[in-house]
């Protein structure tokens, strides 16, 4: 392919994946004449076709801009695509999301110092504790056998407890139309087939969580990236251009506090607007909210079904703030929970009774809020500890997210760097980071990656870990490693 035509094609992939929006000022000729290792007439001529095909416009003394109305330009709406649209980009996600598997799980052998992992470490749970209230839970229930015809339901304890939990938070949910769950991926999922048809377009924050692609992928939805700011959140500017230029989705899908990967959090005003935007647009939002108990600073940031409590399904649980093992979320459904609870049932989609027991009995005690407290101490004390060490080892020119709650820190390295490679290279050291790519993140996102401040208990290997992996960028950076 010649150099013009691969810029060209570039550029337009960037447009129609909403990596760039109308207005968005491209780079100089000669910056991106650079980028491409290339002289500036392949990059002139990239542009001039760009022009005549009205996907950018030049201003005089100012520059090269994505034409304000391209979404809107039938050629435009004719190439754009989503991912996933066909059977063998389906699979080509899902393959990403598989060999991602093993590196966010701790599932490949040669892994010692999972920091790429998703799940926090065992250390920082009360699983002893737990166990304990199961055990005593499990003993007042009736024996299976005596309850083989009994249809499966939500413990009302259970639920009661999870009301009460979430009113500390300033949710007022219904409890009428609470649903229990086996964990969030099972709320998401249900979620999905409640707002969407098979096939249908379903919008994604980009970059997202790696189990949001997965699910689309897997119940062969489109998807319809929508950029996400490592520090804001969804951009809404841009949500709105798409709605406005007639690209509705059947759902958004998204979280908007302390967003996986990057830590993200939308302002109030933002989670207002969109929620605005999307009941005038009669799309539903599913919200993901397992982060949220995980804040750092004196009060909880207002999830979006706060502005919304009828067209936002809220996903919520316990797997990352106080039992990852027991496996159960929560769903508000909204003006959706019947449809929802229909799906449920089809797939039996029940969390074991002995579980919702043991739940109940923990919470009750009042030693769950007490725990989480504690560990949200922990984190923030774990992300300043991480921050200083990666200022310290990596090269200069990395930069670090600040997050106020969750488990993830989001690192850019400086340059070029492919955080594929950088993570390739990690591998042979036993130690694990989550490139950008498997989290669908846009092209200006690739020399980024995920950390778990939690993945590890916090010792000497965690610092060594972390130092390694400051000298591996700073020879792909081609600077000299910092050893201080």
């Amino acid at each position: 392919m010649k150099k013009q035509d691969l810029i060209e094609q570039d550029i337009i992939r960037m447009i129609t994946q909403c990596i760039l929006g109308p207005g968005d000022k491209l780079p100089s000729i000669r910056k991106l004449a650079r980028q491409y290792n290339v002289s500036i007439s392949p990059v002139k001529s990239a542009y001039n076709a760009l022009i005549s095909r009205h996907w950018v416009e030049a201003r005089p003394s100012s520059g090269y801009y994505v034409t304000e109305y391209v979404l809107e330009d039938p050629e435009v709406k004719e190439r754009s695509k989503y991912l996933g649209g066909n059977s063998s980009e389906r699979y080509e996600l899902l393959d990403t999301f598989q060999n991602g598997f093993g590196r966010t799980f701790n599932m490949k052998n040669n892994i010692r110092l999972g920091l790429g992992s998703t799940p926090a470490s065992p250390s920082y749970y009360p699983h002893e504790e737990l166990a304990q209230h199961l055990a005593r839970s499990s003993r007042s229930l009736p024996s299976p056998v005596d309850n083989l015809q009994a249809m499966p339901h939500d413990a009302l304890d259970f639920k009661k407890e999870v009301f009460k939990w979430a009113r500390s938070s300033g949710l007022d949910f219904n409890i009428d139309s609470l649903s229990i769950l086996r964990g969030v991926s099972d709320g998401i999922q249900l979620a999905l087939r409640t707002c969407a048809e098979p096939g249908s377009v379903v919008a994604v924050e980009s970059p997202g969580f790696a189990g949001f692609y997965f699910s689309t992928a897997l119940f062969g939805y489109k998807v319809m990236p929508v950029m996400s700011d490592p520090i804001t959140g969804l951009d809404v500017d841009r949500f709105e251009h798409l709605l406005r230029s007639g690209q509705v989705p059947s759902c958004l899908l998204l979280c908007s506090t302390f967003s996986n990967p990057t830590g993200a959090v939308m302002p109030d005003d933002s989670k207002r607007r969109l929620t605005s935007l999307c009941a005038d647009y009669a799309v539903p939002i599913i919200e993901d909210d397992i982060m949220g108990d995980l804040y750092y600073g004196s009060s909880r940031p207002m999830p979006l079904k706060i502005f919304d409590r009828e067209n936002v399904i809220y996903v919520s649980g316990f797997g990352k703030c106080l039992a990852p093992v027991f496996r159960t979320g929560y769903v508000d459904a909204g003006k959706y929970a019947e449809r929802f609870a229909f799906y449920k049932h089809l797939m039996l989609a029940y969390t074991p009774h002995s579980v919702q027991a043991g739940m109940a009995s923990f919470l009750h005690s009042g030693s769950a809020q007490e725990y989480v407290r504690l560990l949200r101490r922990r984190l923030a004390l774990l992300k300043d500890s991480y921050r200083e060490l990666i200022f310290r080892y990596f090269p200069d020119g990395t930069e670090v997210s600040d997050p106020q709650g969750g488990l993830y820190l989001w690192v850019k390295l400086p340059g070029k760097i492919d955080s594929n490679r950088f993570s390739n290279l990690a591998e042979n050291y036993g130690i694990s980071v989550s490139p950008a790519s498997l989290f669908n993140a846009p092209l200006c996102m690739g020399s980024s990656f995920r950390l778990n401040i939690a993945a590890i208990p916090w010792n000497k290997e965690a610092r060594a870990a972390v130092k390694t992996l400051g000298q591996l960028a700073s020879s792909l950076a081609g600077q000299e490693p910092n050893s201080k």
